[in-house]
């Protein structure tokens, strides 16, 4: 009796079921020219990596983290910020995004 070995599948994702394996098997490869990031995008990511590794966030509560990286964030993706406060006791913060400084 010849037993036949199947192919390993070498996966290039972690997929965590918010979108379906043929998508990220199949569709997603085919779309290299929709996915591919323009220069200034490459430059935001890197800047947001190379961010992310200096503040560990892991250690950071919730109002640093959000000091430390939320509002860096949003600075540089170039978005403007009023931040309302809601609730009683422990209060959460409410972001409005705007384009410009003007309409914050």
């Amino acid at each position: 009796m010849n037993a036949t070995q199947l192919p390993l599948i070498s996966v290039s994702h972690s997929n965590n079921e918010l979108f379906s394996d043929y998508y990220l098997n199949e569709f997603v490869p085919t779309q290299d020219d929709r996915l591919a990031l323009s220069d200034a995008a490459h430059s935001v990511r890197d800047t947001l990596r190379e961010r992310l590794v200096t503040i560990h966030p892991e250690r950071l509560d919730e109002s640093q983290l959000e000091e430390k990286w939320v509002k860096f964030v949003l600075a540089e993706l170039g978005w403007h910020y009023k931040i309302r406060y809601t609730g009683t006791g422990h209060r959460k913060p409410d972001y409005a995004l705007t384009a410009s400084t003007e309409s914050s």
